[in-house]
């Protein structure tokens, strides 16, 4: 489109346009992505920073969005991937604090705290998995995309996809088995 061909050649007002029109699901994928990260809009201008820099190398065989999507996938993997690493380094917890604050304001105190842990388990489960099994199971399952759309927007073929999937749900299945057979264990003692 002219928008695009605009953006390509460094048009400010093109690119801010871009931004208007694709940072808001850009940043709901990261969220989905990466939990409720500090770092969140870091990564969002990171993303478009990357889209326009590699500009020039969109030839319009997908849609913008599809590409926009695949960059944001990429650069949430490259920060799973740096995460993990600094956790074995240094160690340290999840950060899902912020979503349960928002959601406290639209509920009792006692939803509210079941919510919480609710929220903390899923995500320190998630948290667990390796980057590239996270980001296909939260493709599928919170973005709702076809297993051929998450080969596109990993760059892996379809049956890699659905066997990181796999492995990834019976990871899952594992660890809430492993959990409940310990506070099973405490409560019995």
């Amino acid at each position: 489109t002219m928008l695009i061909a605009r953006a390509q050649l460094d048009d400010g007002a093109a690119q801010q346009e871009i931004y208007r029109r694709h940072a808001g699901a850009v940043f709901r994928r990261l969220t989905c992505l990466v939990g409720a990260d500090e770092e969140r809009e870091d990564l969002l201008q990171q993303v478009f920073s990357d889209l326009f820099a590699g500009l020039s190398r969109f030839r319009g065989d997908a849609m913008l969005r599809t590409y926009v999507y695949r960059i944001a996938t990429n650069v949430a993997y490259d920060h799973l991937r740096r995460r993990s690493r600094r956790r074995r380094i240094f160690g340290g917890g999840g950060d899902d604090d912020d979503i349960a604050e928002r959601a406290a304001e639209q509920r009792s105190p006692e939803s509210m705290a079941a919510l919480q842990e609710q929220l903390q388990a899923v995500w320190r489960y998630l948290e667990r998995l390796a980057p590239k099994k996270r980001i296909a199971l939260v493709l599928r399952v919170c973005e709702g995309l076809s297993l051929e759309e998450i080969g596109e927007q990993v760059g892996a073929r379809v049956s890699t996809v659905a066997k990181r999937i796999k492995y990834a749900r019976e990871e899952l299945i594992e660890m809430i088995r492993r959990e409940r057979r310990r506070e099973l264990r405490r409560l019995l003692k």
